[in-house]
């Protein structure tokens, strides 16, 4: 029952984090196979021009990539983000960019960013607690699965997976 249990926790992880990137497959040989896409415009998926591992931590304007991210999904669905989920990759440049002092809190008169705190809460389904940051919560996800023989990030490793965890969001 237990090996069922964890293929079934997997399975939905799975789909779940598929779906967090915008498509999720299915395919059984001699079987069924299908496609569900969730739709996001192509200006949601970001490329920074100077990304968080910069040889020149100085050059990294976090608060911009964060204040993009909320202003991208503001305006698109009218939502708040709450979360971030860092891939493994991400995450540790995050980190690096914190302990390195590269990560500065924004106070500009009544405007405040907020602080970072690591506080490294370690749940049982693999996910990171980091902190909050400009008013995000911070989480840290480097499991893999294996799909067809290879073992696959369920979030992407250089990727910062930017959600409105709310009722609201009604699978948007």
């Amino acid at each position: 029952l237990r090996a069922m249990n964890d293929m079934i926790a997997n399975t939905e992880e799975y789909m779940s984090c598929m779906a967090i990137q915008g498509s999720l497959s299915y395919e059984v040989a001699d079987e069924e196979v299908f496609q569900i896409t969730y739709p996001k415009p192509s200006a949601h998926t970001v490329t920074l021009s100077t990304f968080w591992n910069d040889a020149t931590p100085a050059n990294v304007r976090i608060n911009t990539d964060f204040h993009t991210a909320k202003k991208l999904v503001s305006d698109a669905v009218g939502l708040q983000v709450t979360d971030v989920v860092f891939g493994e990759e991400a995450g540790t440049s995050f980190r690096n960019l914190v302990g390195g002092g590269h990560v500065k809190t924004l106070d500009l008169r009544d405007v405040n960013s907020g602080t970072v705190s690591f506080v490294e809460q370690f749940r049982e389904d693999g996910a990171i607690y980091l902190g909050s940051f400009d008013g995000v919560r911070c989480w840290e996800y480097s499991r893999t699965v294996n799909v067809g023989g290879v073992s696959t990030p369920l979030i992407r490793s250089k990727y910062a997976e930017f959600l409105a965890v709310t009722p609201a969001a009604e699978n948007v």
